[in-house]
């Protein structure tokens, strides 16, 4: 206008020309004033600002931008085969139109490669399903249940008009790992494979490597309460009837009160505590060595396990190495006070080295022994070894 070139910034989106006529610029007294009163609006050639060159020859180059809801793949196709069709029709001395950037190459790349990796990681599952189940028809039913669970689900999305997004595919994740038989074999491969981790977590268990330990300017206040039962519901335990039992591999069975406990050697340690659910916490607790306590009662050190059952009724059981790392303590007291209801009176174990789901509170009874005896979370699937 006038010699002069205005720049104007449209922010919504024009779907025809017409649009671009009646685009408001500005308003005067009230009234709108429109592109369509101060210029003529028409589709024209761009303005050659500057020359572009291909292979050493003058080009034309033209790019495109797609729409938001543009399928890549499927518009980069038919925009091929548009220009195959007008190369026909192509003036004289103009050569063939070429793609030198395709957008398209690298989705589809991608798109390659995951089927790619899809296919690896079928067969290698497959691979070990066959190894530990033995039998070929188990072992295709449960290779393609997530599969088809995963597909009924993407379709039941397409019904509902869900997308697939983070949160989608973060539940299609949770629920992937949930159970979907109850065959037996598979039952007995999946504990196969958990007893198989417990004993590569033994074999990697240092039981010379100490966990780190904290200043107590670091402690976290309140320490939080955590069990498979709400805070309102923790057991009370008498103090003055409470006897802890000891039974199985020892030489001393003898039922130990309380003062008789409070009376061993002891010692402070500041540790984290880790929960399987993913969050972890820094206390302060106090107790007897728990080697010292096994030695004391004459506890087989060459057997395999030591058991223990609470008051809450919850169980568990650890394996010899931990139970005589020096860590490992029976816990009478937290941050220099008698160990609180909520954290496991009138005694816990704690184990730094294991995860918060094997520090097992309100201890009653501790056995030594050489076969199995489980444990509360891992009677449901949890691994035995837990380690932290």
């Amino acid at each position: 206008m006038n010699g002069r070139e205005y720049l104007i910034r449209h922010i919504g989106r024009s779907a025809s020309l017409e649009d671009l006529r009646n685009l408001a610029l500005t308003a005067r007294n009230g009234q709108a004033i429109l592109l369509r009163q101060v210029a003529e609006v028409n589709f024209a050639a761009a303005i050659k600002r500057g020359d572009a060159g291909f292979n050493g020859e003058a080009a034309v180059i033209l790019s495109i931008q797609k729409q938001p809801t543009a399928d890549t793949v499927d518009l980069t196709r038919r925009l091929e085969s548009a220009l195959a069709d007008m190369e026909k029709s192509l003036p004289a001395g103009v050569l063939q139109p070429q793609v030198i950037f395709r957008q398209a190459d690298f989705i589809q790349a991608s798109i390659d490669n995951l089927q790619a990796k899809l296919l690896l990681a079928a067969c290698l599952v497959a691979a070990v399903l066959f190894f530990f189940l033995g039998n070929l028809r188990t072992m295709l039913i449960s290779l393609t249940a997530i599969p088809l669970s995963i597909l009924i689900a993407v379709l039941v999305f397409k019904w509902l008009g869900l997308s697939i997004n983070t949160m989608t595919l973060g539940g299609l994740a949770l629920l992937t790992g949930c159970n979907i038989t109850d065959d037996e074999s598979v039952e007995a491969a999946l504990l196969t494979m958990s007893r198989f981790n417990d004993r590569v977590q033994g074999w990697l268990f240092d039981p010379n490597q100490l966990a780190p330990t904290y200043p107590e300017s670091m402690l976290t206040r309140p320490f939080p309460f955590n069990a498979y039962y709400g805070e309102d519901e923790v057991r009370e335990v008498d103090a003055a009837a409470f006897r802890l039992e000891i039974s199985g591999l020892v030489a001393d069975k003898h039922a130990w009160t309380l003062d008789e406990l409070h009376a061993l050697p002891q010692f402070d340690q500041v540790t984290r505590h880790i929960c399987v659910e993913g969050w972890s916490a820094i206390g302060k607790w106090g107790g007897i060595p728990f080697a010292s306590f096994l030695r004391r009662v004459g506890a087989d050190l060459g057997a395999k396990y030591v058991g223990f059952k609470c008051a809450d009724d919850y169980y568990t059981s650890i394996d010899m190495a931990t139970a005589l790392h020096p860590q490992t303590q029976l816990t009478l007291s937290y941050d220099g006070q008698t160990l609180p209801a909520s954290y496991g009176f009138p005694m816990k174990l704690r184990m730094p080295t294991k995860l918060g789901y094997k520090n097992p509170k309100h201890i009653q009874a501790l056995f030594v022994t050489n076969t199995y005896p489980g444990g509360y979370w891992e009677d449901q699937g949890y691994n035995w070894f837990g380690g932290s």
